[in-house]
């Protein structure tokens, strides 16, 4: 068995997301996510945002993998005519 430092066991590094994280807006969350995506080689966007009917203020937003949720394109022979 290794001597390992027991302070780094279960390190996490600060740019993989973790459960809790919080950010100070959603620019630097944005950032946070392409960041990420960037250095786990994936693409991303922005799936939804949810604003207050009252305010307009954001109360919560969901990044997603880039192909995440995609319709594939219709193999139907487009020449068939249905309905």
């Amino acid at each position: 068995m290794e001597n390992q430092d027991p302070n780094k066991a279960n390190v996490t590094p600060s740019w993989k997301p973790q459960l809790g994280m919080k950010f100070d807006n959603l620019d630097e969350a944005w950032d946070f996510w392409r960041y990420y995506g960037g250095r786990m080689e994936f693409s991303v966007r922005k799936r939804f945002t949810n604003q207050s009917k009252f305010d307009g203020v954001v109360t919560s937003c969901r990044y997603v993998c880039f192909k995440e949720g995609k319709k594939s394109a219709d193999k139907r022979d487009n020449l068939t005519k249905t309905g």
